[in-house]
């Protein structure tokens, strides 16, 4: 693991709240997460450094278009089977 260094910063006591509200709720362990996920996710903007959020929203694109192709061959799939069974009236 890296070596961790300080970053000291101001915010305001709004934003302090808020944060400290997601805490509370428990969707953030701590400030520092906080603080690390957003200071990640702000250099992955500049690199090619892929984070949590950045890989599940490339996974929720994934998904929408295996859903987009599944639609697709439901599609294709029901046109075959009314092909056949348009061949299989015309072979009687």
């Amino acid at each position: 693991m890296p070596e961790m260094l300080n970053a000291n910063f101001k915010i305001t006591q709004e934003d302090k709240r808020f944060l400290e509200q997601l805490v509370k709720s428990g969707t953030y362990k701590s400030l520092s997460d906080i603080y690390r996920s957003a200071i990640a996710d702000f250099i992955s903007k500049y690199t090619n450094r892929p984070t949590l959020f950045s890989l599940d929203q490339r996974m929720q694109r994934a998904f929408a278009r295996l859903d987009s192709h599944d639609a697709d061959m439901r599609e294709i799939r029901a046109q075959i089977f009314k092909l056949e069974q348009d061949i299989e009236v015309l072979k009687r």
